[in-house]
Protein backbone atom coordinates (compact mmCIF):
# COMPACT_ATOMS: atom_id res chain seq x y z
CA UNK A 1 0.00 0.00 0.00
CA UNK A 2 2.03 3.14 -1.10
CA UNK A 3 -0.91 5.45 0.16
CA UNK A 4 -4.61 5.77 2.19
CA UNK A 5 -7.24 8.12 2.32
CA UNK A 6 -8.31 9.11 5.77
CA UNK A 7 -10.22 12.33 6.77
CA UNK A 8 -10.57 14.10 3.27
CA UNK A 9 -6.57 13.60 3.08
CA UNK A 10 -3.96 11.49 0.67
CA UNK A 11 -1.32 10.37 2.87
CA UNK A 12 1.39 8.91 1.53
CA UNK A 13 5.67 8.37 2.37
CA UNK A 14 5.89 11.61 -0.13
CA UNK A 15 3.66 13.63 2.04
CA UNK A 16 0.14 14.47 2.63
CA UNK A 17 -2.20 15.75 -0.01
CA UNK A 18 -5.84 16.45 0.17
CA UNK A 19 -8.08 14.19 -1.46
CA UNK A 20 -8.94 14.65 -5.37
CA UNK A 21 -12.45 13.78 -5.04
CA UNK A 22 -13.05 16.09 -1.95
CA UNK A 23 -11.43 18.60 -4.38
CA UNK A 24 -13.30 17.85 -7.24
CA UNK A 25 -16.74 19.06 -5.13
CA UNK A 26 -14.84 22.44 -4.63
CA UNK A 27 -14.20 22.83 -8.77
CA UNK A 28 -17.42 21.89 -9.81
CA UNK A 29 -18.88 24.68 -7.88
CA UNK A 30 -20.33 27.32 -9.78
CA UNK A 31 -21.06 31.49 -8.51
CA UNK A 32 -22.45 30.86 -4.77
CA UNK A 33 -26.18 32.34 -4.77
CA UNK A 34 -27.00 32.82 -1.09
CA UNK A 35 -25.22 33.39 2.16
CA UNK A 36 -25.81 29.48 3.27
CA UNK A 37 -23.90 28.59 0.05
CA UNK A 38 -20.83 31.39 1.31
CA UNK A 39 -20.93 29.38 4.24
CA UNK A 40 -20.72 26.18 3.18
CA UNK A 41 -17.88 27.10 1.05
CA UNK A 42 -15.63 28.61 3.54
CA UNK A 43 -16.14 25.74 6.09
CA UNK A 44 -15.43 23.38 2.87
CA UNK A 45 -12.32 25.42 2.00
CA UNK A 46 -11.17 26.19 5.42
CA UNK A 47 -10.40 22.15 6.05
CA UNK A 48 -8.04 22.57 3.45
CA UNK A 49 -6.44 25.91 4.39
CA UNK A 50 -2.69 24.34 5.25
CA UNK A 51 -2.49 23.49 1.65
CA UNK A 52 -2.92 27.33 0.72
CA UNK A 53 -0.33 29.60 1.25
CA UNK A 54 -1.87 33.14 2.74
CA UNK A 55 -5.19 31.33 3.21
CA UNK A 56 -6.23 34.09 5.55
CA UNK A 57 -6.38 37.18 3.56
CA UNK A 58 -7.88 35.18 0.09
CA UNK A 59 -11.55 34.88 2.15
CA UNK A 60 -11.90 38.25 3.72
CA UNK A 61 -14.25 39.79 0.96
CA UNK A 62 -16.54 36.69 1.59
CA UNK A 63 -16.61 37.04 5.43
CA UNK A 64 -18.45 40.09 4.83
CA UNK A 65 -21.26 38.60 3.35
CA UNK A 66 -22.33 35.57 5.86
CA UNK A 67 -22.71 38.99 8.61
CA UNK A 68 -26.13 39.30 9.91
CA UNK A 69 -27.86 42.13 8.24
CA UNK A 70 -25.82 42.70 5.26
CA UNK A 71 -27.39 42.23 1.71
CA UNK A 72 -26.24 39.86 -0.05
CA UNK A 73 -25.19 41.43 -3.82
CA UNK A 74 -22.64 39.58 -5.58
CA UNK A 75 -19.48 42.02 -6.56
CA UNK A 76 -16.55 41.69 -8.49
CA UNK A 77 -14.26 41.45 -5.20
CA UNK A 78 -16.65 38.53 -3.79
CA UNK A 79 -15.99 36.84 -7.02
CA UNK A 80 -12.34 36.93 -7.48
CA UNK A 81 -11.78 35.75 -3.63
CA UNK A 82 -14.18 32.71 -4.49
CA UNK A 83 -12.46 32.38 -7.66
CA UNK A 84 -8.87 32.98 -6.40
CA UNK A 85 -9.06 30.34 -3.16
CA UNK A 86 -10.86 27.80 -5.44
CA UNK A 87 -7.95 27.95 -8.02
CA UNK A 88 -5.38 27.96 -5.12
CA UNK A 89 -7.15 24.31 -3.91
CA UNK A 90 -7.65 22.88 -6.78
CA UNK A 91 -3.77 23.20 -7.87
CA UNK A 92 -2.90 22.65 -3.90
CA UNK A 93 0.85 21.22 -3.65
CA UNK A 94 1.83 18.60 -1.35
CA UNK A 95 2.38 19.39 2.19
CA UNK A 96 6.15 17.08 3.28
CA UNK A 97 6.91 15.55 6.69
CA UNK A 98 9.56 17.23 8.48
CA UNK A 99 12.64 15.54 8.53
CA UNK A 100 13.67 14.66 11.92
CA UNK A 101 16.77 13.31 11.42
CA UNK A 102 18.08 17.07 10.93
CA UNK A 103 18.50 19.06 14.35
CA UNK A 104 15.92 21.46 15.23
CA UNK A 105 15.51 23.67 18.20
CA UNK A 106 12.57 24.25 20.33
CA UNK A 107 11.95 27.75 22.26
CA UNK A 108 9.51 28.28 25.14
CA UNK A 109 8.59 31.90 25.71
CA UNK A 110 6.84 32.57 28.89
CA UNK A 111 4.33 35.02 29.66
CA UNK A 112 3.81 36.37 32.86
CA UNK A 113 -0.04 37.10 32.92
CA UNK A 114 -0.07 40.06 35.52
Amino acid sequence: MHSVAFLGYIISKEGISPDANKLCSIADLSLLRDVHEVRFFLGLTSYYRCFVKGFADIPKPLHVVTKMGKPFIWTDEWRVAFHDLKNKLVSSLLVTFRDYTLPFHLQYILTCPW
